[in-house]
């Protein structure tokens, strides 16, 4: 069997949709494909995944406070992972701000081993830093969604970032930038900014604030109540587009 896509979220700049984007594309792979696919919160200190599935967890990376990789397998990991009603699978982060480093490095490493044989695809929300545990998200995905927005602060941080990516290692082809139109005032243009990146912009998702604010509240995903909505077209066709050729020979 093959392993998991992964797809991790990433930002420096807060504010941009990190963890809205993360769970709808993971909706969207699992509605396209009916494959398993898992969302990961790796943001131990205030992440936002379990709000969104409108889900109250009794598990999660807390529960492995303390353990190394040699202690870890397969029941553990399923321990700590969540089912949601819609068939979406989840890890989510503690109900409570914990250290990063109450987690040793190589915990992150052996979870992120340990589910990636089980799933067709996992999808990671991450801290907008590059702390080591966001270091070793990126450094486990096939793919990086970069999230930024069009003003200039954001754009800034997507420069920093890219430089970052850049010292890492991480190819070119593994960063995919992704515009979320967070205001309705007057924005700059999508060629000024892929000049300021100096690449393409792959994406670009529409200012509906109201769509994404439901969403937060009801904690149900943009795409799983608005099949007609832009939004959820511009999902669809990102978990279309970067799921293995094995799966597109497929009508979805």
């Amino acid at each position: 069997k093959e392993q998991a896509t992964i797809v991790a979220v990433h930002s420096l700049r807060g504010g941009m949709g990190v963890s809205s984007i993360a769970v709808n594309l993971a909706v969207a792979f699992q509605r396209l494909w009916e494959r398993p696919t898992l969302v990961i919160d790796s943001v131990l200190n205030a992440g936002q995944v379990a709000l969104m599935l409108n889900v109250s967890p009794v598990h999660s990376w807390e529960d492995f406070t303390g353990l190394h990789a040699g202690d870890m397998d397969e029941a553990m990991i399923r321990s700590i992972i969540g089912k949601h009603s819609n068939g979406l699978n989840y890890i989510p982060a503690p109900s409570y701000p914990i250290a990063y480093d109450s987690l040793s490095d190589d915990v992150w490493n052996a979870s992120i081993e340990l589910v990636r044989k089980d799933y067709e695809f996992l999808v990671i929300d991450t801290a907008h830093d590059f702390s080591n545990v966001t270091i070793q998200m990126l450094n486990a995905a096939d793919y990086i969604f970069m999230v930024l927005a069009p003003e200039l602060a954001s754009i800034r941080a997507a420069v920093c970032a890219l430089n970052i990516y850049d010292k890492l290692g991480f190819p070119e082809e593994r960063i995919v930038p992704v515009i979320n139109n967070t205001f309705p005032q007057t924005r700059l243009k999508i060629n000024q900014i892929e000049k300021a990146l100096k690449r393409p912009v792959k994406y670009t998702l529409p200012y509906t604030p109201n769509e994404f604010l439901r969403a937060i509240n009801f904690g149900e995903p943009v795409i799983a109540n608005n099949l007609d909505s832009p939004v959820t077209v511009i999902f669809e066709d990102a978990a279309f587009d970067f799921s293995k050729d094995s799966l597109k020979n497929f009508p979805p």
